[in-house]
């Protein structure tokens, strides 16, 4: 990454956070579905029977305790992957 970006990106904080779509539990139809599931957690659908279902989640989403880094995701951040911080807290949204 060329020295006066990274300067600038770590001036003003820049981060990439933790999210499902870098999490190995995930699965999406491509990398711009912003729409999957979670291979770690399923549920029982109440309107209907049978098998019980994985969880959606979405691209941008994270759960609380279980993300894990998927393999190659230092090299699918490239140049970026110094502003990885899996341990900075998640911002919720307000209305």
């Amino acid at each position: 990454m060329d020295t006066n970006k990274k300067a600038r990106l770590d001036e003003i904080g820049y981060r990439i956070l933790k999210y499902c779509a870098i999490c190995t539990y995930s699965k999406f139809p491509s990398p711009a579905s912003p729409w999957g599931i979670c291979e770690k957690y399923e549920y029982r659908h109440e309107k209907h029977t049978g098998e019980a279902r994985q969880v959606s989640i979405c691209h941008f989403g994270v759960c609380a305790e279980d993300f894990e880094a998927a393999d190659g995701v230092a090299t699918r951040l490239a140049g970026f992957h110094d502003l990885a911080d899996f341990d900075r807290p998640q911002q919720r949204l307000s209305d």
